[in-house]
């Protein structure tokens, strides 16, 4: 074994360990990496990804998960300023926050990681099979092998268990066919050991063994699998290319049953007491999904409730049912195989107290998740404290902090979460740690280098076409081969290859390898989308010393072969249009400079409840001024109605000390009963107009946004609110249990989903259920005798707060379902009436209080806010993010965030991490001295304009001005969406990179081939 010392270069404040390669892990080292630190990003397996890159597509907008992770595993795998240490496990964490010593143990990967190739020789050649990880044992691997195509580092490891050289020192064939020389079979354990400022945890989770639940035949039936097994099968790049087939026997799925909750919401020693929050929906997207794979499959779901209590997750349930997609609220108590045919019998009794029996071609049981084994090894490594479930702890108001100064933790490593919790987490991490060591930014870190860009204005165009197999996703419809052979008959093309994934590391090294070897100055990569690759694929040939504006996408993926797929002659005819029409617009392409400004190291929170409290105040803990803007005469928002959560946080003393805190910190200025009436400008330089509700007005300057404008409670108009006084809401219910005004009720009914999941308000507001049985609890335990019922559709206490639900039952609280043919009735003297469909008989109450947990709204001001700021709304009225999984806290619009209840219903926990990760991602910017805008913007032909005002009045960013009768567009503002070069009467104004010339070879190329027949049209 050898030791070798890593010292942080300069200051070890500078720099941190991240712990755990998962998506948490990923967008909290690349957020620490972008506000200036040193990040050592240390994960167990020999490769980043976790079990995100395991998943087909994500919910609820069904992209694919590896084409959406892959960016930022590359992005990762390229910053100069993210070292990622694999195979490695941290064994001693010593010191103190801001200088740390950890002390990692590297085990032996047995390839040279500089000298490998990645040819992949090596695991061809490998006579050794044994069942892949990845693929839940459902497909083979061989003993060196990588362990998905994506993986980064997409180096071979070789697996000493079962390598026939460690096992009987025979073969070698590996290292025999290996030209690069970078087997090692004599490769030891290292120890390294590495200086730090901060760790932040991100080790991830696991999944419960569904072997623990014998009853379902787990192991003992091949036809029933897991939830995690059935997205391999899903998955076009797993072992059956997609295809919903039984292990037994290879045929296809015509009935799939998944049985949830297996694991999970089970207080037995046989599963886990808590919610494990993501298996409903994953659950309803693997069903969707398994439908539109294999025509006739029908779907069933054995449910306990529906917890879709995520943005966007009720209206894709809804989805699933319209769909067909069977529902059905029942636990099975057995699955029993036919041993003639393979098929599975489930027993299961209904809500009218019969059994009943059916059979399925596959049973996959939903699993929960789970912590890691290892898990109490590592809390004592680090010195932080584990719940009572054996996650990491975080605090009350500090839930990104443990226990240990300077140990941070995110991700499912502190309890069962989704992906857009997860990155979340990251970002939130990062700012507090950003925090923590603001005085050490930029003092360990490197600037990226690139080889100076090739001059190409005099050479004719050289393009050369790169085609995706994107797995199975492309190449599973059309013939790749033949799309290459088309791309090399059209003009100007002199090299087009094919290759599995375009955006893996060995896709944009092969990529950078043949713009230099073939003189290419122009590329179009055929694969999926720009809107998550195009930034990746213009880093590699800035890479190759080519202008990044010199590259084109054709997206034969998200517009072709998904759209195509069961017309696979069509889609090959479609793709190879897609493919002549990028070409022939990367003819045209020309080289773009793009223009650097100076960030105003200011930011604009709008919004002095939580959320824009704790943003303001941790930007302002990083040496960054901050304007807080505020509509009321007072800070806090929300939080001034709620006593106590139900987790016997103190909300009042939080929000005192918030609020005094804000009031206090100099680098804050409050604007009270104040609002936004003006806001232009671009990411890095922004000027807005901060009105008084005295007339006043004050323009700042500010490089990001922050919008935390907070929602409201909906007013009821229905169960007889506001005519009778015995219906109050919730929020009043705790009022009066404050004042000690309830303590004497003899009985209280509370109904929930009161102004929402219906037509109007078709989302769930997620804080009902838990409101709920945090009033039922405080009146149990005020007064034990009080008969407390609630009355729900789906009771939705997700993840820890299961524990809470299940206390309220085991201290009488009764819950009795109903559904929306048969909402309760409230009489005039507050009685209840209600059909109990478990006995289908109706129930009356003679209640002394109707507590309504009544919806989640937005404020009336996000409409005319939302003008202002130019940036999109939801239909139900919540500020809609850029993306719902992987940007959950940022705007589309560069520089704009999001953070709180105006985002969407959550609870103060996740307020304060979201307004942390918005914090943190607004640091990125603002801790940079200049930021670099975008090349294609639009231009101004000075002869051609006529100043006739059309681009001032049409651009929704406010950009063009009036110079000498002459519109001018500053490059550094425009944000290149093209509606002032439409609109421009004179044709004065070209978008570059979607000039005329280049959108009309693009159009004119799509017709090159048969046209489609003109049909007559009919008007009457």
């Amino acid at each position: 074994m050898t030791r070798v010392s890593q010292r942080a270069e300069n200051n070890p404040a500078g720099s941190v360990l991240v712990i755990g390669g998962g998506i948490a892990g990923i967008q909290a080292a690349l957020g620490l990496s972008a506000s200036g630190y040193k990040v050592y990003l240390l994960e167990q397996d020999s490769a980043l990804g976790g079990h995100m890159a395991m998943l087909d597509k994500t919910f609820p907008t069904n992209d694919c998960a590896m084409c959406t992770m892959s960016p930022r595993l590359v992005s990762v795998d390229q910053d100069n300023n993210i070292e990622i240490i694999t195979l490695a496990d941290l064994v001693r964490l010593e010191g103190q926050a801001g200088r740390f010593i950890a002390t990692v143990r590297l085990r032996p990967r047995h390839v040279d990681l500089e000298k490998c190739t990645g040819c992949g020789m090596c695991s061809e050649k490998c006579p050794t099979k044994v069942p892949s990880e990845f693929d839940s044992g459902m497909g083979m691997r061989k003993a060196i092998y990588v362990p998905y195509p994506q993986a980064v580092p997409n180096i071979p490891t070789i697996d000493e268990k079962n390598c026939l050289y460690f096992r009987t020192e025979a073969c070698k064939i590996c290292q025999k066919v290996c030209q690069a020389d970078a087997i090692c079979f004599d490769e030891q354990v290292r120890w390294r050991d590495i200086e730090i400022g901060g760790v932040i945890l991100a080790g991830g989770h696991e999944i419960f063994d569904a072997h623990r639940r014998g009853e379902f035949g787990y192991g003992r039936y091949p036809n029933v699998i897991t939830s995690l097994e059935f997205e391999r099968l899903l998955s076009a790049s797993g072992p059956t290319f997609g295809r919903v087939v039984r292990p037994s026997n290879g045929k296809e799925v015509k009935r799939v049953a998944f049985i949830q909750c297996v694991g999970s919401r089970d207080a037995s020693d046989r599963g886990n007491e808590y919610c494990s929050s993501v298996c409903c929906m994953y659950a309803t997207k693997a069903a969707m999904l398994a439908m539109e794979h294999t025509e006739g499959l029908s779907a069933t779901i054995f449910m306990i409730d529906m917890r879709a209590h995520g943005k966007g997750y009720e209206a894709y349930y809804q989805r699933a049912e319209e769909m067909g997609v069977r529902y059905i609220r029942s636990m099975v108590s057995a699955v029993r195989q036919d041993f003639a045919t393979g098929n599975l019998r489930l027993e299961y009794a209904r809500e009218d107290e019969r059994n009943y029996l059916e059979t399925f071609d596959m049973v996959v049981l939903s699993v929960g998740l789970q912590c890691r084994s290892d898990a109490e090894e590592l809390a004592k490594t680090l010195g932080v404290e584990l719940d009572e479930y054996g996650f990491i702890c975080g605090g009350l108001t500090d839930p990104i902090v443990t226990s240990r100064d300077g140990v941070m933790i995110c991700g499912t490593a502190g309890g069962p979460k989704d992906i857009p919790d997860s990155v979340t987490e990251g970002s939130a991490a990062a700012a507090v740690l950003g925090r923590k060591l603001a005085v050490a930014r930029f003092t360990c870190i490197t600037a990226p280098e690139y080889p100076p860009e090739r001059d190409v204005s005099s050479e004719p165009p050289r393009v050369g076409v790169f085609v995706c197999h994107c797995g199975n996703n492309i190449s599973g419809v059309v013939n790749v081969d033949e799309l290459v052979q088309f791309a090399r008959t059209l003009p100007d093309v002199v090299y087009a290859e094919g290759n599995l994934y375009s955006c893996s590391p060995d896709g944009l090294a092969m990529i950078r390898q043949a713009i230099e070897a073939e003189e290419l100055n122009r590329v179009v990569v055929a694969s999926c989308t720009h809107r998550t690759h195009a930034e990746l694929f213009q880093q590699a040939l800035k890479g190759a010393g080519l202008n990044k504006y010199l590259f084109e996408m054709a997206n034969i993926r998200d517009q072709c072969t998904w759209v195509h797929s069961s017309q696979p002659e069509e889609a090959l005819k479609k793709a190879k249009d897609l493919m002549a029409s990028a070409v022939a617009k990367a003819r045209c392409l020309a080289p773009l400079q793009e223009q650097t400004q100076p960030v105003v190291p200011a930011a604009l929170v709008v919004g002095g409840g939580l959320a824009g409290m704790v943003a303001a105040r941790n930007l302002a803990d990083q040496g960054f001024q901050v304007h807080l803007v505020e509509r009321t005469e007072r800070l806090g928002g929300q939080l001034w109605h709620i006593r106590h959560t139900l987790e016997e946080l103190d909300v009042q003393a939080l929000m005192d000390s918030l609020a005094e805190q804000v009031r206090s910190d100099s680098r804050i200025s409050v604007h009270l009963n104040s609002t936004l009436s003006s806001h232009k400008g671009s990411v890095g330089n922004f000027e807005s107009v901060i009105a008084s509700g005295d007339g006043d007005s004050k323009t700042v300057r500010h490089g990001v946004t922050i919008v935390a404008t907070g929602a409201e409670m909906y007013e009821p108009d229905e169960y007889g609110h506001g005519s009778c006084d015995r219906v109050v809401t919730q929020r009043e219910l705790e009022r009066r249990l404050g004042l000690g005004q309830a303590d004497l009720l003899s009985t209280v009914v509370m109904i929930q989903c009161v102004g929402c999941r219906n037509d109007e308000r078709p989302y769930c507001s997620r804080i009902c259920c838990a409101e709920a049985v945090k009033n039922a609890l405080e009146l149990k335990h005020r007064n034990p005798r009080c008969r407390v019922v609630i009355l729900y559709k789906d009771v939705r206490t997700f993840g820890r707060m299961e524990k809470y639900y299940r206390q309220a039952r085991e201290k009488g609280v009764l819950f009795v379902m109903y559904d929306d043919a048969h909402k309760p009735q409230v009489l005039s003297d507050g009685s209840v009436c209600v059909l109990d469909p478990l006995i289908g008989q109706e129930l009356t109450f003679e209640a002394d209080l109707v507590a309504l947990s009544a919806a989640v709204v937005t404020p009336p001001t996000h409409k005319a806010l939302s003008e202002v700021l130019r940036v999109p709304v939801t239909l139900d009225g919540f500020f809609l993010e850029a993306h719902i999984k992987l940007r959950p806290v940022d705007f589309a619009c560069e520089g704009m965030f999001l953070a709180g209840m105006a985002h969407g219903p959550k609870f103060i926990k996740e307020t304060i991490v979201q307004a942390l990760a918005a914090a943190g991602r607004a640091a990125a910017i603002l801790s940079k001295e200049k930021l670099t805008a975008s090349g294609a913007v639009a231009t101004v032909d000075r002869d051609l304009c006529a100043g006739c005002l059309t681009c001032l009045r049409v651009c929704p960013y406010g950009v063009p001005r009036i110079e000498d009768d002459v519109a001018v567009i500053e490059a550094t503002a425009c944000q290149g969406c093209g509606i002032c070069s439409a609109e421009c009467p004179a044709g004065a104004i070209s978008l570059e990179s979607f000039t005329d010339e280049q959108i009309s070879a693009a159009v004119s190329a799509l017709f090159q081939g048969e046209r489609p027949e003109r049909r007559e049209v009919v008007t009457r």
